[in-house]
């Protein structure tokens, strides 16, 4: 990942990143003795994590949904083809204790920002007569996002234990129901709407990289 010269160097960060996150709970330890409020401060960045997952997913879903009109001449194809990728993606969610939960959601996200971005060049730059490129774009990120939904509705039920689980998935199917109100208003910035929406898949790859999960067994309390 680095040249030769800065690999040392880099080595050396990397593990000190964990002798910071030890000063860091000595800290908050010592500022909170309570174990059950300490526990809590140290899961809501988790927590924030999960709420914006549910909300970019959301947010692309009826980004395209709410768009499928402008994507085909035929409205019932495309609705079809539609549907026909929601269903793929959701079934690819079978196969997700072969790779993990993060490797899946990472890999889903990635490639649906990939999609994002070649859309906007598209857009752009390809002859409004080629529709099914745009068709076929639009339909590659509905599979990508449907995907998305399915892992992130079991991975967000597996970072937390089962006396809060039906809480915070709550609370973040509450993050997905802002991104869905959100999306008709940015209907219409049509000339940013691709990079805010790059842009916040980005972030939500970031999110999800930096929760240390794979695998993982739902845990049953909090002690």
């Amino acid at each position: 990942m680095v040249g030769p010269s800065k690999r040392q160097i880099i080595s050396v960060l990397v593990l000190l990143a964990f002798c910071l996150g030890e000063f860091i709970l000595v800290l908050l330890a010592y500022l909170i003795r309570d174990w059950r409020w300490l526990q809590l401060t140290l899961a809501m960045p988790m927590g924030i994590a999960a709420i914006y997952w549910w909300f970019v997913i959301s947010f692309i879903y009826y980004g395209i949904q709410l768009n499928l009109g402008h994507f085909g001449s035929d409205i019932y194809v495309t609705f079809l083809i539609n549907a026909l990728a929601e269903t793929i993606g959701y079934s690819i969610v079978f196969f997700i204790n072969k790779t993990g939960r993060r490797l899946m959601y990472l890999v889903t996200m990635f490639s649906l920002s990939i999609v994002c971005i070649a859309s906007v060049f598209v857009t752009l730059y390809v002859d409004k007569s080629l529709s099914w490129i745009t068709v076929t774009l639009a339909m590659i990120g509905k599979l990508l996002v449907s995907l998305a939904f399915g892992v992130v509705y079991m991975y967000t039920g597996e970072l937390f234990p089962t006396v809060v689980r039906g809480c915070v998935i709550g609370i973040s199917s509450f993050g997905a129901r802002l991104g869905s109100l959100i999306t008709p208003y940015l209907y219409y910035l049509v000339r940013i709407k691709k990079k805010i929406i790059n842009a916040i898949i980005m972030l939500n790859i970031f999110f999800d990289h930096v929760i240390p999960t794979k695998w993982m067994k739902y845990y049953n309390s909090i002690a």
